[in-house]
């Protein structure tokens, strides 16, 4: 990609920052909106849009390929979606082997040995929510049986009640 402009560090931008960002009317930017379903800011409150940096970076490429490189907007859209499943396969084959020069062979036993850590993360994880949900169970019928005896209990003492206003209606 071209030069990129440098993001400051800030977690959301408002559409006047990015806009000054990257020397870019407002109304591009809300038109890509429209175009490109990777770009969906975020809304505040006031339905103003909340740019991330995420947001940023997929602008200034959709920038370099649309106003540099002379893209059609469905010429960018498909190479926009080719350079996201490209950085998400990267990401998915293993962060340290990017500058690493690690070996294929190498690269798949460490993703071999996250892939069984993460399978067996989730299974103790999956272990403690069914725990949980039997406790919760057996805690829930114990509650139900409380109850219903917690009913029976104030019946019979309406009833006693009733019993001794029946027998002496004027309470004395």
């Amino acid at each position: 990609m071209g030069q990129g402009v440098e993001i400051p560090d800030k977690l959301f931008f408002r559409i006047g920052e990015v806009s000054g960002l990257l020397g870019l009317k407002p109304h591009v930017l809300r038109y890509w909106e429209t175009e490109f379903p990777s770009l969906r800011p975020q809304k505040s409150r006031t339905n103003q849009r909340l740019y991330r940096p995420k947001d940023i970076e997929i602008l200034q490429q959709l920038k370099q390929l649309l106003h540099e490189e002379g893209f059609t907007i469905a010429g960018a859209r498909k190479a926009l979606s080719r350079s996201r499943k490209a950085v998400a396969e990267n990401e998915d084959s293993d962060a340290g082997q990017l500058d690493l020069g690690l070996q294929s062979d190498e690269a798949k036993s460490i993703r071999k040995r996250v892939s069984e850590a993460n399978s067996e993360e989730l299974a103790r994880a999956q272990e403690e929510l069914v725990q949980l949900k039997q406790t919760l169970d057996a805690e829930r019928k114990a509650h139900q049986a409380f109850r219903a005896k917690f009913r029976e209990g104030l019946e019979a003492m309406r009833n006693a009640a009733k019993a001794l206003t029946d027998k002496d209606p004027d309470g004395a």
